[in-house]
């Protein structure tokens, strides 16, 4: 069974590691494992009780009772909780409740209600991005391998791509693009999800969020055959090397597939290949 530390349930609920020691000591909302060296290790349903009372306590303190409640109790008053609000935000907490149930169903079903309910653009805005902020945070905390879990990231990739069609044509646009990002050594192919990502956040994501991705090749060019090559120079390079990595990718690609952006080469002293774009503004891929 997946063990998590403090600091990784930290990450799943946005509550901070001390608050979660108040909820174990005072109220006994946890009853977590101890390793070698005593750290706590807490178990999945550990992770569903303190996402259900992430949200219960938005609306009412805690208290021992509360906190004692089994974990069918807790998660049924957070149903109600979600369908009397409504707030998409709430909805997060639920998408996470099914990634840690490996409830592939249950987390397409949520997706696709909500995609009915208010629409493509917003459920994307207001449910899947901040949903995504919230994964990269857990993935970054060391989970990102687990295995248990990959079958949601694929229904969320998938349920993007199955969707684009219904999104307002600004969003369509990205299918025209294949977007990297520097790293050392090279580039790096971002996975579709970006796409929907950096149209609505700007420059915020520099890194993929759902899964590794390739390295852009001739190879990986050849068989994607993109329009543009959307270049994100954003924490990497270092700026001593933004030139020297503008110079490698017009060596792969043709100067007219390739778009710059990002804060590595704002009021740079850069020398942009004849026939390549330079783009201050993301809203200016549409």
């Amino acid at each position: 069974m997946i063990a998590f530390t403090i600091q990784q349930l930290e990450c799943w609920t946005q509550i901070k590691s001390h608050t979660l020691r108040v909820w174990e000591q005072r109220y006994k909302a946890f009853s977590p494992k101890r390793n070698g060296r005593q750290h706590r290790l807490y178990e999945p349903d550990d992770i569903q009780r303190a996402l259900c009372l992430s949200l219960l306590t938005l609306h009412h303190s805690l208290t021992a009772q509360l906190a004692a409640l089994p974990l069918s109790d807790l998660k049924a008053r957070t149903r109600l909780l979600i369908t009397a609000s409504q707030p998409l935000t709430y909805h997060v907490v639920e998408l996470l409740m099914a990634i840690v149930d490996n409830d592939a169903d249950g987390f397409r079903q949520l997706l696709q209600a909500n995609w009915h309910r208010v629409g493509g653009l917003v459920t994307l805005r207001k449910l899947i991005l901040p949903f995504l902020q919230r994964l990269e945070d857990v993935w970054g905390s060391g989970l990102e391998t687990v295995e248990e879990w990959a079958s949601s990231r694929v229904i969320l990739e998938q349920h993007l791509v199955d969707c684009t069609d219904r999104l307002p044509s600004p969003w369509r646009m990205a299918e025209r693009y294949m977007i990297v990002q520097a790293k050392p050594g090279g580039f790096q192919l971002l996975p579709q999800i970006a796409h929907y990502l950096l149209l609505s956040q700007g420059y915020a994501v520099a890194r993929p969020v759902l899964h590794e991705s390739a390295e852009l090749t001739p190879e990986a060019l050849q068989s994607y055959r993109p329009k543009y090559v959307v270049a994100v120079l954003s924490g990497w390079p270092a700026r001593s090397l933004v030139q020297s990595y503008i110079d490698q990718l017009v060596s792969l690609c043709t100067p007219a597939q390739v778009l710059l952006t990002g804060d590595r080469i704002t009021g740079q002293d850069i020398s942009v290949p004849e026939g390549a774009g330079l783009l201050h503004r993301i809203e200016e891929l549409i």
